[in-house]
């Protein structure tokens, strides 16, 4: 008669030991304890307490999932034998969309496809298993020693993906920071690689960590929308403690990445003697990508911008609305780059970097409005004829501190009492680059 595939697998195994191949293990659970007596049996003879609301509250709790059938076949192994005069067989739960007999069926890892012979579910013959469903899949001309667990799909429903963004968040217990460009151990599906991490967050989240802080504890929602390649995202140095962000995965060579994959961060090198988490964040993939040259195909689409300021110090006034700045730039920098950039002064006037000024780095700022008279005053000393008489009291005045006792005590408040460094007027400027744009162009 017809035997299922777990029945001719026990057969196999019993026949390699010295137990006899009769009937296989009974899986039949023990029945229920209609009396609700705790303790089984031998117990005493007493009413359980609060069982009933127990078995209410687990009710209300537990959600039945929606299954579908749309979607891309994806099935998830856990075992994989030969049945000699069948073929091979694979159990498993179907993640994603539906399976029937005679459909054909993608190894990814193998990059080879093969036809469904048989199913069964539960020892019983079917034609059709859909998401949710824990089924054997018979397929012929398949070599069970090279495949023991992993992904079967629907011809082209996975991809080997070179690179990731995933929404994470960290987990609490992991006392460590996870910094940017730091490397972890990430798991995805059956695989565990090392992958380095870039950390990056919505830009009015970044601008607003007051209510990323606030934001729940709870799991990452696994339905999570697509990634918005069109938004403003901001860098991060180091994943913050709360709050849901994004983060770019690179790996070394390229990974079976399911759709909406699981994605688990570790530490898996720290001291396994240590009383610690090496567990780090968790999420879920929310785009990725198949090309190997991804560096100038994927990473110029995320739109991930880093802030800089630089700060200089206005040398003289050039004439009513234009100063001279120094200090801002190096000398071997590339003026031209930051031409026509907006900059302020601590005086509070608004400027435009209208270019370099010799070859020492200095610029020219020419205010949008015309100076207010307090900066004038304060610049004018600063001007060919005042500049001189400036330097040389500056110069007197080092003599006179050179000659004057400062005690331990006063020395660091003293240092920073200067009249120069007070009554000098600053030039901020600060602009934003995003951190995979090929031509670094700066953006205010």
């Amino acid at each position: 008669g017809e035997h299922t595939f777990q029945e001719l697998h026990h057969g196999r195994s019993c026949r390699q030991t010295c137990l006899t191949p009769s009937s296989p293990p009974s899986t039949q659970k023990h029945p229920i304890n209609r009396n609700n007596t705790p303790g089984g049996p031998d117990a005493a003879d007493s009413q359980a307490l609060g069982l009933d609301g127990l078995i209410d509250a687990l009710r209300a709790a537990v959600k039945k999932p929606t299954r579908s059938s749309d979607g891309p076949f994806v099935f998830a192994v856990d075992h994989c034998f030969n049945i000699k005069g069948q073929g091979t067989v694979l159990t498993g739960t179907v993640v994603s969309g539906k399976v029937s007999v005679n459909d054909s069926i993608e190894f990814p890892s193998q990059k080879v496809s093969r036809k469904v012979k048989s199913m069964q579910m539960f020892r019983q013959p079917i034609e059709c298993a859909v998401q949710g469903d824990r089924a054997g899949l018979c397929v012929t001309q398949f070599e069970a020693s090279s495949f023991e667990r992993g992904f079967v799909c629907g011809p082209g429903a996975l991809v080997h993906a070179t690179a990731a963004v995933a929404r994470v968040q960290k987990i609490r217990y992991f006392k460590w920071d996870c910094q940017t460009r730091s490397k972890f151990h990430l798991s995805i599906g059956h695989e565990t690689v090392m992958a380095s991490v870039y950390f990056f967050t919505l830009a009015d989240s970044a601008a607003a960590p007051a209510a990323a802080a606030a934001a729940s504890e709870g799991a990452v929602a696994k339905e999570a929308s697509a990634f918005d390649f069109s938004k403003e995202y901001a860098h991060l140095d180091s994943l913050p403690e709360q709050g849901e962000h994004y983060v770019l995965l690179e790996w070394e060579a390229p990974i079976i990445c399911p759709p909406d994959a699981l994605v688990i961060a570790s530490k898996l090198d720290t001291d396994i003697h240590l009383n610690a988490c090496r567990l780090a964040f968790h999420g879920h993939l929310v785009a990725h990508s198949v090309d190997s040259d991804y560096a100038t195909s994927f990473l110029p689409r995320l739109r991930i911008s880093k802030t800089k300021s630089r700060s200089g110090v206005v040398e003289r006034l050039h004439d009513d609305r234009t100063v001279i700045v120094k200090n801002m730039f190096k000398k071997e920098t590339q003026l031209d780059l930051f031409a026509g950039l907006r900059v302020s002064l601590s005086t509070g006037e608004r400027g435009i970097i209208e270019g370099g000024f010799g070859q020492s780095g200095k610029v020219k700022v020419r205010s949008v409005e015309p100076l207010l008279p307090s900066t004038l005053d304060k610049l004018r000393p600063l001007g060919k004829k005042g500049k001189k008489a400036a330097a040389a009291a500056a110069a007197a005045a080092a003599a006179v501190s050179a000659t004057t006792t400062i005690t331990a005590g006063d020395e660091e408040e003293d240092a920073g009492a200067g009249g120069s460094d007070s009554d000098a007027v600053t030039v901020t400027l600060e602009f934003k680059r995003y951190v995979f744009d090929s031509a670094k162009k700066m953006i205010q």
